[in-house]
């Protein structure tokens, strides 16, 4: 999955980028109203899938060698949280969602508190790139539109927040594995 992702990735950055770059040629040759909203869609394209790939390396860049304290502040569960997950049906569709390192989510290669902390990293770059899908409705200042960017920052946000959702729902059933097996949580 990690390879068919990143190849994913990397192709759809590229055509995003090609495409951008011919439609604002076109549209500066030409004025042509079409080319200018392919141009601006592909630079949408481009940025959302930019974001997905420097999200995770300012996540590691900016995150501490450190294991993640699962019941950090903000990391701990929220009374809020099962019941808000079981009105979105969070059980039923988190198993259908990508992963992009499955490995490293395995109870066969890491023990329960190593899965709690890459569960931790995980949502932490789900949620940065949640808020960095936000910032897209800048492109409206110079582009106008505003609910176009609206509606693609906000379904971006969506989605990564239920991948997010996906880590939080998941990790104290984690953590009472670690529990069961007699392992500490990892100092703050």
């Amino acid at each position: 999955m990690k390879k068919t992702l990143a190849r994913a990735a990397f192709v759809g950055t590229l055509a995003s980028g090609a495409g951008c770059g011919l439609f604002a040629a076109l549209w500066a040759a030409t004025g042509a109203a079409c080319a200018k909203t392919c141009a601006i869609t592909c630079g949408m394209f481009l940025y959302h899938l930019a974001i997905r790939v420097i999200g995770p390396l300012a996540v590691r860049a900016l995150s501490p060698k450190a294991p993640f304290d699962p019941m950090g502040p903000w990391f701990r569960p929220r009374a809020w949280e099962a019941p808000l997950y079981r009105a979105l049906g969070v059980r039923r569709w988190k198993n259908r969602l990508p992963t992009y390192d499955p490995a490293s989510l395995s109870l066969r290669h890491f023990s329960p508190l190593q899965v709690a902390d890459h569960m931790c990293r995980s949502e932490l770059v789900h949620e940065a790139i949640a808020l960095l899908s936000l910032l897209s409705l800048l492109f409206a200042l110079p582009f106008g539109a505003f609910p176009v960017f609206l509606l693609t920052g906000l379904l971006a946000a969506g989605l990564d927040l239920a991948f997010a959702a996906a880590q939080r729902y998941n990790r104290p059933r984690v953590l009472r594995l670690a529990a069961r097996k007699g392992a500490q949580k990892p100092a703050p």
